[in-house]
C-alpha cells in the first residue's frame, strides 16, 4: 500500500512540475524577405584543390526588407565547398539577424544548403535573444533578382 501510495505521489510531483511546459503556447506567423548583400566585412580565405573551391569564414553584411516585424540587416558568416567541374557543393555558416523593430533582439542562426548544376539552396534555423528570447525562426532560403529570398515561419512565444 505505501508503495502505491508513493507511486502516486511521485506522479503528482512530476505532473506538476512539467504543467507550466504543457500548457505554453506559440504563435506560428508566416513571413517572407528580401536580402540583400551591401558589404563584404571579410573576404575569408578562398582555396582551390583539385577542382574544388573552398571559401572559409567569409563575413557579408545585408540588408532584409519584407515582413516588418522582421525585417532588419543581417551579418553572415559564409563557408563553401564547390566542385568547378559538376557544380555541386555545400554552403553552411551563421548568421546575426537583427530586426529593426526589436532593439535589444535578434536571432542568432545557423543555416546549410546545397550547391546543384552551380545552383543553391538552403535552409534557415535561428533563436531570439534579448528581447526576441524564446522566439524562434525557420526558413527556405532560395537566391533570386539582386538578392536572396527567405521565407518561413517565425514562432513567437504567448502566454
Amino acid at each position: 500500500m505505501r508503495k502505491l501510495v508513493l507511486a502516486f505521489a511521485v506522479a503528482g510531483i512530476l505532473v506538476a512540475a512539467y504543467a507550466p511546459v504543457s500548457f505554453a503556447t506559440t504563435t506560428k506567423i508566416p513571413f517572407a524577405l528580401v536580402e540583400v548583400v551591401d558589404a563584404e566585412l571579410e573576404p575569408g580565405e578562398w582555396t582551390t584543390t583539385e577542382g574544388v573551391l573552398s571559401v572559409r569564414g567569409a563575413v557579408w553584411h545585408a540588408v532584409t526588407t519584407g515582413t516588418p516585424a522582421i525585417e532588419g540587416t543581417d551579418t553572415i558568416v559564409l563557408n563553401f565547398d564547390l566542385d568547378l567541374a559538376t557544380g555541386n557543393g555545400e554552403l553552411w555558416g551563421t548568421d546575426r539577424l537583427e530586426p529593426a523593430r526589436s532593439p535589444g533582439g535578434g536571432f542568432d542562426c545557423t543555416w546549410h544548403g546545397t550547391y546543384v548544376d552551380f545552383y543553391w539552396s538552403g535552409k534557415l534555423v535561428c533563436h531570439g535573444d534579448g528581447s526576441l528570447r524564446g522566439w524562434q525562426l525557420r526558413a527556405t532560403i532560395v537566391p533570386g533578382g539582386e538578392g536572396y529570398s527567405i521565407n518561413g515561419y517565425y514562432f513567437r512565444p504567448s502566454n
